[in-house]
């Protein structure tokens, strides 16, 4: 119950000592009163009382601010994020170089908002990574064929050549090998020529004379 102020007014309208030089009953009223109350509020060197309660408010100033740090600066127990904060978003956090929590925004875009499928590739335009099929005028570099080429036949040997399913012959031949005689063109004195072949490539040749 809060107390009610003295009347300092009423007290100074008399005679503050008695006729024996003492404080009057007023004036001693007066000073215990303030003791009583100023005893509640602080301590001898000006401290206020952790029980000290701001006008309105039902805790002690204690517990108000109990989680204000030496410097004035809240500490992590005074925050709770469950609260409806204003600008509670991570927009409002400077978040350094490279800016991640955008990139994870961007991310979020890219990865989760825009629903790809398996297989899609991503593609930064400019502002947002987007799933797209790229064309191969798109691709650098060379295609490693026994992995990234499509099947296009099935796994068989035809003839005397082995095909896989890429397409490429991985045993036999896929052309002649051997010597051509080529005739000398000058009877007696001229000498034959040849052509040697190897999977029907032309590796040597000498000119028929």
């Amino acid at each position: 119950m809060a107390k009610s102020p003295t009347n300092l007014a009423g007290v100074l309208r008399s005679s503050l000592v008695d006729a024996g030089g003492f404080a009057n009953a007023q004036l001693q009223k007066l000073f215990i009163d303030w003791d009583n109350r100023l005893t509640g509020i602080a301590n001898q060197v000006g401290e206020l009382s952790a029980s000290v309660r701001i006008s309105g408010r039902t805790e002690g100033i204690g517990t108000t601010v109990e989680n204000i740090d030496s410097s004035g600066v809240v500490t992590s127990d005074g925050i709770d994020f469950q609260r409806p904060y204003l600008n509670k978003t991570t927009d409002h956090i400077n978040d350094g170089t490279g800016s991640p929590l955008n990139g994870g925004k961007t991310a979020q875009a890219a990865m989760v908002d825009s629903s790809p499928s398996s297989g899609q590739s991503l593609k930064f335009n400019g502002s947002d990574w987007n799933p797209v099929h790229p064309a191969f005028s798109d691709l650098t570099g060379q295609i490693d064929p026994p992995t990234q080429m499509p099947d296009v036949v099935a796994a068989d040997t035809y003839g005397s050549v082995t095909v896989s399913t890429k397409g490429l012959v991985t045993a036999g031949t896929h052309g002649f090998t051997g010597t051509i005689h080529l005739a000398k063109t000058t009877p007696i004195t001229g000498s034959n020529g040849s052509l040697t072949i190897v999977d029907g490539i032309i590796t040597a040749a000498v000119d028929p004379t």
